[in-house]
């Protein structure tokens, strides 16, 4: 397997490459070069396996020849039976025809745990071989972060550096990241937007002076290993969700669109997706693209789902490739426009193709709410607000006519939401064991206005001790 760049002028790289590159050299997103089949036969052998040992044989394409279905295998059932659920990803019925894929029985009780786990022990293994420390740079709008500290901690030659937006996500979710002390981890508060925060982690990947103290990367989704390792859950989720013949459709609350882009990767690879049902919040800038052809820079807002407070999603840029034909150049254009004024439009053609597959929803705040008291009243399941976004979304899909089974991603824990858990219901969820008592550890952040220097600089300085 091999991948090159959105943009197109970057060097054509292998598995490990772009792994450790995290980001292509031009400023775009690795892909690769073709997408691997699965079979309608293979998918009958797949019918029986683990999770773990579907997760290795989905993304061993990917990682070939570098790194063996076997070592996949071994690192996959390492890491997901570390999960606190046997099946891993287990499917519940909620309403009819419609089910949660709930994905938040990893360690930091979010679906960044599955991705993360598994690139952890990928660049743990890949760093071993580097003659100087692996320095990763991240941005979190919830959740990523504190998946990629409990991951990456304490882990030889390699240094994680984690950005968030000051007072801009949950307080579990910031405690989840902030009172681990390890030293080989640094927390920032960033007085700013996610946004804010992914654009210097993109400019940090392209600094020449960095690049040569330490090798660059990064655990946000923008890294194909991100999106690679989500591709499986998909798979696992069409085997046991079916109606009448009718392939499922997938509901993902989405704000950088990496997950929703892993859906369509799946797709692409020969899943048969009814539809892929999208929620947004009130950060709509996704909704606007699909819907009217616009893309711009906008005001983040802070909302009740803060893991999708992000206007500007910067896996979109893999899915401009894939329905512009491939066009490399094309997309190297919308990019310099959107850097030099701010928006561009999408052409009727694309927006054919997308919105053929694609359906884009925003959900309210009031509506937000509302779900998670619907759904707790109709079926005893509590929900978090980023996966009521996407219940919501499939409850308007099927309401405008869609028949297929609906697999609705569930994305985070409730009790990471207490407050507008107990907005909704009227009381606080139950607090599970491993987030119990984060209150009153001690955070370890740095708080940091959105510069490019001052971040350098306290990078530079964890270098050099």
């Amino acid at each position: 397997m091999h991948y090159v760049s959105t943009r197109g002028e970057a060097p054509r790289l292998g598995p490990s490459e772009i792994i450790l590159a995290g980001l292509a050299s031009d400023g775009g997103l690795y892909m690769p070069e073709s997408w691997p089949q699965i079979t309608t036969s293979q998918m009958s052998d797949f019918a029986g396996l683990s999770y773990a040992e579907l997760t290795a044989e989905i993304l061993a394409p990917y990682f070939d020849p570098d790194i063996s279905l076997a070592e996949l295998k071994d690192i996959s059932v390492d890491v997901y039976g570390g999960f606190n659920h046997p099946q891993v990803a287990p499917l519940r019925k909620f309403e009819e025809g419609m089910w949660l894929l709930e994905l938040f029985h990893g360690p930091t009780l979010a679906f960044k745990d599955f991705a993360l786990q598994l690139l952890a022990r990928l660049m743990e293994r890949l760093a071993g071989k580097l003659d100087r420390p692996l320095l990763l740079i991240g941005a979190t709008s919830g959740d990523t972060g504190a998946a990629a500290v409990h991951a990456f901690q304490n882990m030889d030659n390699i240094q994680l550096h984690m950005l968030h937006p000051e007072g801009r996500i949950s307080e579990l979710q910031r405690k989840q990241m902030t009172t681990i002390k390890a030293a080989n981890i640094r927390n920032y508060a960033i007085r700013g937007s996610f946004d804010d925060c992914q654009a210097m982690v993109k400019r940090l990947l392209l600094d020449s002076d960095l690049a040569k103290r330490a090798s660059l990367s990064t655990v946000n989704s923008i890294n194909w290993g991100r999106i690679a390792a989500q591709i499986p859950y998909y798979f696992y989720a069409s085997l046991k969700v079916g109606d009448k013949g009718l392939p499922p459709a997938f509901a993902v609350p989405s704000g950088n669109f990496g997950n929703c882009f892993s859906a369509f990767a799946a797709s692409k690879m020969g899943l048969s997706v009814q539809n892929f049902i999208v929620g947004v919040n009130d950060n709509d800038g996704l909704r606007r693209a699909f819907e009217d052809g616009q893309v711009r820079n906008d005001e983040t807002l802070a909302t009740l789902s803060p893991a999708m407070d992000i206007q500007h999603s910067s896996n979109f840029e893999r899915l401009l490739l894939e329905f512009s034909g491939r066009s490399a150049e094309k997309v190297r254009a919308q990019m310099n426009e959107l850097s030099m004024s701010g928006g561009y439009e999408l052409d009727e053609d694309w927006l054919r193709r997308a919105r053929e597959r694609f359906h884009v929803t925003r959900i309210s705040e009031d509506s937000i709410l509302q779900e998670i008291k619907h759904v707790y009243e109709a079926s005893g399941i509590l929900i978090d607000p980023h996966t009521a976004v996407g219940t919501a979304a499939a409850r308007l899909w099927k309401e405008e006519g869609g028949q297929a089974p609906v697999v609705c991603l569930a994305t985070a824990h409730p009790a990471k939401f207490p407050e507008t858990i107990e907005k909704a219901i009227g009381t606080p969820p139950e607090i599970p064991h491993t987030l119990a008592g984060l209150s009153e550890l001690k955070e370890f952040v740095t708080h940091l206005d959105a510069s490019h220097e001052g971040l350098k600089n306290n990078i530079l300085q964890g270098l050099e001790t």
